[in-house]
């Protein structure tokens, strides 16, 4: 996203409240919109829901959704980095003409495969052909959303991306008010997958406006699949683990049965996700200040390589890159210390203002705690990506994975009520934030040497010798 990230910073290069406050918002809506528009609309939807559904069919309608979100993030994680370093290879050389071709071949994929899947997993609702299918259009959508994040994030024009954000949100709502006001459950979620089709088709023609291409077909990407082949499990694992306590909870005891292959844990998810929004600005920071500083340094470093500058300016560039990192890193580590302790503190009183049963407190304060270390670890894994720290990266996300999985089922077994609940999040993003931490120095304290013997030539003539 570091395209996007330069673009926003001349909002916040002069002392300009108003236009502080615009980058402000653009940055969050670029880094946190697809998921974070959701949430909005599905709480703005759930309060007027309440009043034209019974809780059953209000919970279908919020387990569609999250469903939808679990399975599509899951789903495209597969693809996510070998695409992303396909689209940053062809940026390097300034080719953007196979663009449009890719986007509609991996579009295509989604929507058949995805299609296929999902229509197949709601095969096992009692429901009539006209939901499952909307229920499928609604992934499929989904899918689409993240797919076309990947592409704009090279965009110039951002402010249509932002807009797109908005109208589709604002589609989802208005329509899922209407056609639920006269349909129920079927026009509540008809209201927000058409909202969520409109929003995938500005952004689609976001992107044709921006990339125009030529028409021919490449398939080259899919080579990418087969080179960079951990990258696929680097962002399966990374998805599935900060989904996995979310399935224990909802197939333990503790969860609760909605309908067909539906179960859910309103209090777990609640609190969660509730502490999930504590880190959109970090994320917003991280998007106009951490990747654009650790960028410049970063391509600045690998042009002295190409131009053949000798090895203390190598060095001294290497330095920049670990101080531009440090400081940058250190900045985020303040906004979003101050964000999370001020949240914990005033956890009751949050719970309370929602209008939430005050036991939700504890697990809304493990939450906080966790989604700290989880967008601090976060931010150090794509900087390894950078390094092309591939294997670090996978042993990582699977730590955090395996990790939060095994905690969260210890914590469901030992712990008889809701005290502890949400202390395996907290305790696997802490260990993954150190590990990672850990890889990181490391490779900063060796690039040199790391970057030298990772070329070509020499793993060509330690082949030879070993």
């Amino acid at each position: 996203m570091a395209g996007v990230g330069f673009r926003l910073t001349k909002y916040f290069t002069e002392k300009d409240f108003y236009k502080n406050v615009k980058g402000s918002i653009y940055s969050i809506i670029i880094s946190s919109g697809p998921w974070l528009l959701s949430v909005i609309s599905i709480a703005i939807l759930g309060v007027f829901a309440k009043r034209s559904l019974n809780n059953h069919d209000l919970f279908v309608f919020k387990s569609i959704i999250s469903y939808s979100f679990a399975f599509s993030l899951i789903f495209f994680g597969l693809i996510e980095l070998p695409l992303t370093r396909y689209l940053a290879d062809k940026l390097f050389v300034n080719d953007m003409s196979s663009f449009r071709n890719v986007y509609l071949i991996i579009g295509a994929i989604f929507f058949v495969v995805g299609g296929f899947l999902s229509f197949f997993f709601y095969s096992f609702f009692d429901w009539g052909i006209d939901l499952v299918l909307l229920c499928v259009s609604l992934l499929v959508s989904i899918l689409l959303t993240w797919h076309s994040m990947i592409f704009l994030s090279a965009a110039k024009h951002f402010h249509q991306i932002v807009l797109s954000f908005l109208v589709g949100t604002i589609s989802s709502i208005v329509f899922g008010l209407v056609l639920g006001f006269y349909f129920g459950l079927i026009g509540y979620v008809a209201g927000f997958t058409l909202g969520q089709i409109i929003q995938v088709v500005l952004l689609a023609r976001n992107l044709f406006y921006e990339f125009p291409g030529y028409d021919y077909v490449v398939y080259d990407v899919f080579d990418y699949f087969v080179r960079f082949r951990m990258m696929v499990l680097v962002g399966f694992f990374y998805y599935l683990g900060i989904w996995v306590d979310k399935f224990l909870f909802w197939f333990s005891d503790v969860g609760t049965h909605v309908e067909g292959l539906f179960y859910t844990s309103q209090n777990y998810d609640t609190a969660v996700f509730l502490s999930y929004l504590s880190i959109v600005p970090s994320l917003a920071v991280f998007l106009v200040n951490v990747e654009t500083s650790f960028y410049i340094k970063y391509s600045y470093f690998f042009r002295a390589i190409q131009k053949k500058n000798d090895l203390k300016f190598l060095e001294s560039a290497g330095n920049d890159i670990i101080l531009s990192f440090q400081n940058a890193f250190a900045s985020l580590i303040r906004i979003q210390a101050f964000i999370s302790i001020l949240l914990w503190v005033f956890a009751s009183e949050v719970i309370e203002y929602l209008l939430l049963p005050q036991t939700l407190t504890p697990i809304f304060r493990y939450g906080l705690v966790g989604s700290f270390f989880q967008v601090l670890f976060l931010v150090l894994n794509i900087a390894l990506l950078y390094f092309k720290e591939v294997r670090s990266v996978f042993l990582n996300y699977f730590f955090f994975f395996l990790t939060n999985g095994l905690f969260t089922l210890l914590t469901l077994k030992f712990s008889p009520d809701l005290k502890y609940y949400g202390f395996g999040y907290m305790l696997s993003a802490a260990l993954t934030f150190f590990i990672s931490f850990y890889y990181l120095n490391k490779t900063l304290k060796h690039l040199n040497y790391i970057t030298f013997m990772r070329q070509p030539v020499n793993q060509a003539i330690e082949a030879k010798l070993g």
